[in-house]
């Protein structure tokens, strides 16, 4: 449930749908007079949650859970999955005040109620769908796991950058022997300069090269046919409206279908390009 960020170097957080946060809501309340006064943490949920429309991190959790535990009540545990539309949005202002409408809702309730609104919150969040990618597969498709600057030498973090700075250079343009005759310009490539390196410097480096040199850009032309299969897959998707039925398409399209649907120009909406591309990195 949720989507997983990291907000700083080793520090994580859930950017949570409405099913999810109004589970929240239920479980921190249901404990929030019995949580001893000296745990800090209590106040600075409560700002980041109802004033400033912040996610909700690692750390807190745990806070809530170690509470519950203590009152010998169930856990409340996240799980990542699909990005619907809530968890996405970058509208905290209107994040805290749907959460802040539904504390007042919730606080209205009597006892059935509550727990009413508890088990429809875990009904609902226990339907979202599994991600494509979890973070973690995420981060390492795109080469973000790299050697952190400290541990590098400055012979080794000059190489890297010296590496970083070929492959990013852009290519210089030679003008023709013969101006007078239309001849194509000549690309002249900027090789990395011959260096002794050991076997280490030279990971650094290729790993620098790797990371930094653009991938082509495969794209489909507008115009092109596509298989019968592929327009149903597009056609569905112009028609679902709800970020959830969209998702449930996106997960039963074939990888390579998807980056082709995601290539074709048909489908406009880039949240759903992105979602087609994640889908697509499960062929690799």
């Amino acid at each position: 449930m949720a989507r997983k960020f990291e907000y700083k170097p080793g520090y994580y957080g859930w950017a949570m749908e409405r099913c999810e946060e109004r589970l929240l809501i239920a479980v921190f309340h249901e404990i929030e007079s019995r949580i001893p006064p000296d745990q800090s943490w209590k106040a600075d949920f409560l700002d980041h949650f109802y004033e400033h429309g912040n996610g909700v991190t690692f750390e807190t959790i745990s806070e809530i859970n170690a509470n519950r535990r203590r009152l010998n009540l169930e856990t409340v545990e996240f799980r990542e999955t699909v990005v619907y539309e809530h968890a996405r949005s970058f509208d905290k202002l209107r994040k805290s005040e749907l959460r802040r409408q539904w504390r007042d809702e919730y606080f209205a309730l009597d006892t059935v109620g509550r727990v009413r609104w508890r088990n429809t919150a875990e009904d609902e969040t226990a339907r979202l769908l599994s991600p494509h990618l979890t973070y973690e597969q995420w981060k390492a498709r795109r080469g973000v796991q790299t050697l952190p600057p400290t541990v590098l030498s400055p012979r080794e973090r000059a190489i890297r950058d010296t590496a970083i700075e070929a492959a990013t250079a852009e290519p210089v343009i030679s003008a023709p022997a013969d101006a007078s005759l239309p001849a194509s310009p000549k690309l002249i490539r900027r090789p990395l300069p011959p260096v002794v390196l050991s076997s280490r410097e030279g990971a650094i480096r290729d790993k620098a090269v790797e990371t930094a040199a653009p991938e082509p850009v495969r794209s489909v032309p507008a115009d092109a046919p596509l298989p019968d299969s592929l327009n149903l897959i597009i056609r569905r998707l112009k028609l679902a409206k709800k970020p959830e039925t969209r998702a449930l398409i996106v997960s039963q399209t074939p990888p390579t279908d998807a980056l082709t649907v995601a290539e074709s120009g048909r489908i406009e909406d880039p949240d759903l390009i992105d979602s087609l591309v994640i889908r697509s990195l499960d062929a690799a």
